[in-house]
């Protein structure tokens, strides 16, 4: 078991790892779908509409992520006011039950965006 002051370097080494080896498959992955889709003998212009909708998923992401962080955090702080009374298991459940509520008002707003890019 490794000490205190060991785990002090190996924390950030293993997180800039894992954050550098998320970050190549994702560059990797994009290349080889679009080298797969040329491959398969896609015009210029079905490719521009797949990336347009790319394009329209990828600007939502952003709004999504901070509503459902958003709610994510209203859970943690009622489930940690609750458990001053002597709930204990209130935390996770505070944090589940606001999350989902978070993850279906994020669904709810991509696809009226969705709707909306659509309609222009």
């Amino acid at each position: 078991m490794p000490d205190e002051a060991q785990l002090v370097f190996l924390i950030p080494i293993t997180f800039f790892l894992v954050t550098g080896s998320v970050l190549v498959s994702i560059i990797y992955f994009n290349f080889r779908q679009k080298q797969m889709l040329i491959e398969r003998g896609f015009t210029s212009e079905e490719l521009k509409d797949l990336m347009r909708k790319k394009e329209v998923q990828s600007s939502t992401f952003l709004p999504k992520a901070g509503i459902i962080m958003i709610f994510f955090g209203i859970g943690l702080g009622l489930g940690k006011w609750v458990a001053d009374y002597d709930f204990e298991i209130a935390i996770p459940v505070f944090i589940f039950i606001f999350t989902g509520i978070g993850m279906i008002v994020a669904h709810k707003y991509g696809s009226e965006r969705a709707t909306t890019n659509e309609i222009k």
